[in-house]
């Protein structure tokens, strides 16, 4: 099958041909039940932005093709976290549209412009700037890879934690259509379609897919009688292939998401004894707060009612042109995204503790990279560099209303910005095999970021409404606003490799490498401690050993990969006291340092037409050193949304039936307890947990009409995703609770 697209996307799961006499497996399929001399696909990565196998890749890292994401009912980039080990996501305070994605210890709670993600979101080559709108779906991808640890050199800034690679299916020479269709509990309704078109008869191809997501909330708001949690979500996605001969190729991609979602299943999950006053306060003496305490509550008494809507878009075109021994590739993309959400309440409650008046989020970027890649004649030298160009600007406006007992009225913050984030960069990495079964790996990159904000930050106390920008930081005496200067940061990643491979299916690797995490300013700041400051960039110093091989017969395959990682210059809240009885002024500073380690682990087996997979995540860490000025955390803090063991096990069956096959699948995600504030006196954790999710499936004889049946969380397991603490009360996202459904897939045999 030819594929209309460059070499960097060839198809990521082939066959392993290296035997006589093997079955052949299509990519992401099972083996029927009895067959003989059948062996575990060989899978291809482009995690080092060129193709290589994955048991050649000294990173650890983790690749699922398309089957593997249908099986598990992964349908957006939050599901990966019960997929992939040491992955965590989080949802956001108001839409089910954001990503906040944790890798070996490394979580960013605010979703401010001027502060970025430590794992880093790559959507075909194509960065995904922001948390909010990056919860992007998972359909038509041909797979996704998770790489693990610092990828500063090849894939840039705010990967400390790691990267996360999205490559969608490539146009390819056949006319055909698929549809799919799903029907489940909470009125769900899953319409897809993909469209292959062929143009002319040598040269270009077009390929369409879209998909409607609809659902009722997973938990009920009583009060206000709307749903939860509900959602609305329209997809699109067009790519245009051009590709005249085989020494180059252009593909031209728009995608367009648009989410519509009702107010977030929040619950109130704790209060102070101080909050026994409330009630009276908002005019309910025979109330009290502690009625309505309940993490995991499906019927809620919310006073707000509110809507999220987000639209996320992008385009995005990739040349790339083959030099015969090396490649040139341009990738030059445009994305952008608006989200707003209105009456979002934050206490799910029928008092007025704490809302969301009003969020809004824009952004847009631009970017232009480039590759240019090869090897030498003798294949001993493999080599790229490249450059990369980005510029954003982004914009967030907010009204948080919280009720403060101890005044008796309501403080509404209203941050409100603009900021301006561009980045140039160029990089280099060479191989070199020096010995017959040694490789040496060295690669770095330079890079610049430049920041700006323009502030507007006020609040309202009671009914009277300030300018919470001190004068002298002003453009002027009468405008509450303050133009900041830029402020350049520069750094050098660096990675340095060194691989032995005593076998072709063998690897053992130990690397070094450096990476940043911008920095900024504080989006919330005031006045010349906080606003006028910026924080600087936080780096990590990472070390991992690791090994993978394939042993009987090509039927069981193993990996582990072993990492220290030493935090310094970490970007911190601090408190200054700034009067008797005042709170003080929070801000983000870089104020400690900590010490991680840990691992991943994989095992996958083949025996006859059974398959299991066994993955786990070890991540332990520590802070080493704090600054007395940061705010809630010592030095035997947990670290918020890091569970220290992760586990997943799946098993997959194909039984042959005399009318065709049928599928079966079982997984069960299992991660530790994980704490959701760093302050070590917080109450607000939850337990380990676990999942368990299966799926059967029927392919017709005829291959062109697929029925399945299937079910996430089946034992409808009560647990919380998030949660805040604000003083006398806090809240807690609960987790999707149990869901199931009917799917039917059908292909229509257009080129047949």
């Amino acid at each position: 099958m030819r594929t209309y697209a460059p070499k960097i996307a060839a198809p990521a799961l082939v066959v392993f041909a290296g035997a006589q006499d093997i079955s052949a497996v299509v990519a992401g399929d099972l083996p029927p039940a009895g067959s003989a001399n059948v062996v575990l696909e060989e899978v291809i990565v482009s995690a080092q932005r060129r193709e290589q196998r994955l048991l050649e890749l000294p990173i650890s890292a983790v690749a699922l093709s398309e089957a593997e994401l249908k099986r598990q009912r992964a349908v957006d980039l939050e599901g990966l976290q019960y997929a992939a080990p040491n992955l965590t996501s989080a949802p956001t305070q108001t839409a089910r549209s954001a990503a906040s994605l944790a890798m070996r210890g490394h979580f960013v709670r605010d979703s401010a412009p001027t502060v970025d993600p430590p794992v880093g979101v790559y959507l075909d080559g194509v960065y995904i700037a922001r948390m909010t709108g990056a919860n992007l779906g998972l359909f038509d991808l041909e797979r996704v890879e998770i790489l693990y640890g610092p990828q500063g050199t090849l894939f840039g800034r705010n990967t400390i934690g790691g990267a996360i690679n999205l490559i969608s299916n490539a146009p390819d020479e056949h006319l055909r259509a698929r549809f799919d269709a799903v029907r489940g509990n909470y009125d769900r309704t899953e319409l897809y379609g993909v469209l292959n078109v062929p143009l002319w008869r040598q040269g270009a191809a077009l390929r369409v897919a879209s998909s409607h997501v609809e659902h009722g909330g997973y938990a009920r708001n009583t009060l206000r009688g709307v749903d939860l949690d509900d959602e609305d979500t329209d997809f699109i996605r067009a790519q245009l292939a051009i590709q005249p001969t085989n020494r180059w190729c252009v593909n031209i991609a728009l995608d367009r998401s648009d989410f519509d979602t009702g107010g977030k299943w929040q619950t109130l999950s704790a209060v102070t004894p101080d909050a026994a006053v409330v009630p009276r306060l908002l005019g309910s003496p025979s109330d009290e707060l502690a009625n309505y305490v309940d993490a995991t509550a499906r019927r809620v008494s919310a006073d707000g009612a509110g809507r999220v809507k987000t639209l996320v878009q992008g385009a995005a075109g990739t040349l790339t042109i083959d030099l015969g021994r090396s490649q040139l590739r341009s990738i030059t993309a445009y994305r952008e995204l608006e989200a707003s959400a209105t009456e979002s309440d934050q206490d799910g409650t029928p008092f007025e503790l704490g809302v969301i008046r009003y969020r809004d989020d824009r952004q847009r970027q631009v970017s232009q990279e480039l590759h240019w890649f090869g090897d030498s004649r003798d294949a001993r030298i493999d080599w790229i560099v490249g450059a990369l160009y980005f510029d954003e600007e982004g914009s967030f406006a907010q009204r948080f209303s919280l009720f403060v007992p101890t005044a008796a009225l309501w403080s509404d913050a209203l941050p409100n910005g603009d900021a301006s984030n561009r980045s140039i960069a160029v990089f280099g990495q060479l191989a070199y095999a020096f010995a017959s079964r040694w490789r040496l790996t060295a690669g770095a990159r330079y890079t610049e970021d430049t920041r700006q904000l323009t502030s507007r930050n006020m609040r309202i106390d009671g009914n009277i409404q300030t300018c919470r920008i001190e004068p002298g930081l002003r453009d002027s005496p009468t405008q509450c606003q303050a133009t900041l200067p830029e402020r350049t940061f520069r750094y050098v990643p660096w990675t340095l490799a060194v691989e032995f491979a005593p076998s072709p299916d063998t690897l053992v690797y130990g690397k070094a490498s450096r990476t940043q995490r911008s920095g900024g300013y504080n989006f919330r700041g005031v006045g010349p401690l906080d606003l006028s400051k910026p924080f600087e960039p936080e780096y990590l110093t990472a070390y991992e050993f690791g090994g993978k091989t394939e042993l009987l017969g090509h039927r069981l395959r193993l990996s582990i990969a072993l990492f220290r990682s030493y935090h310094s210059d970490i970007q911190l809240v601090q408190r200054e006291a700034t009067g008797p009885n005042r709170p003080g002024i929070s801000y983000i500073a870089n104020g400690g340092e900590a010490q991680l380690e840990g691992g991943e682990f994989e095992a996958i087996a083949l025996r006859g037409s059974l398959r299991v997979r066994a993955r786990l995540g070890v991540t332990h860490a520590k802070y080493t050193s704090i600054d007395p000025r940061v705010h809630e955390i010592a030095l035997d803090s947990e670290f918020p949304h890091v569970p220290e063991k992760t586990a997943s096990l799946a098993v997959d069956r194909l039984v042959k039936l005399g009318i065709g096959d049928l599928e079966l699948h079982a997984d069960y995600a299992w991660r530790d307890d994980v704490v959701f504030t760093p302050d070590a006196r917080s109450t607000l954790r939850q337990r380990a947990y676990g999942l368990l999710n299966a799926r059967a499936s029927l392919r017709l004889q005829r291959g062109d009409l697929e029925f399945a049946i299937w079910g996430k969380n089946l034992a409808d397991e009560r647990y919380i995703v998030r949660a805040f603490d604000y003083g006398y009360f806090s809240t807690a996202l609960p987790g999707d609770p149990r869901t199931f459904g009917l799917s039917v897939s059908y292909e229509l045999p257009l080129g047949r």
